[in-house]
């Protein structure tokens, strides 16, 4: 399911699969969406948008490891980083998860940061 085989509706269905399964928390979701972060995540502090994740999986991966992460230093440098990437998709995706966090204070440093240049 995590690899990028078969026609664009099988892709979806996959993503779909995907979705539901680390939605549901079980554990091989998460336990493979851990190991597919931890690959992709030396090439997303580089900016760059090219990494093993497959791009119908991109979102889920992201999303999951930012539920069920305490790594403060990750989210941190992502936050900082992420307005860098020129694929402005890759940019939503990883906006879309940092905002999955379960950490109060991430959201709140977030959204400071987006409204101090707007005083």
């Amino acid at each position: 399911y995590w690899n990028d085989d078969g026609t664009f509706s099988e892709q979806i269905l996959k993503n779909t699969i995907i979705q539901l399964a680390c939605r549901l928390q079980l554990p091989e979701c998460i336990d493979k969406a851990t190991v597919l972060w931890n690959d992709a995540y030396p090439s997303l502090v580089n900016g760059e948008a090219d990494h093993s994740v497959v791009d119908h999986a991109r979102e889920v991966v992201y999303r999951t490891h930012f539920q069920n992460t305490y790594n403060d230093s990750e989210w941190i440098t992502i936050e900082s980083d992420y307005h860098n990437f020129v694929d402005v998709q890759e940019r939503y995706r990883l906006l879309e998860a940092m905002k999955q966090s379960r950490q109060p204070w991430h959201l709140y440093q977030l959204l400071y940061r987006d409204a101090e240049p707007n005083k």
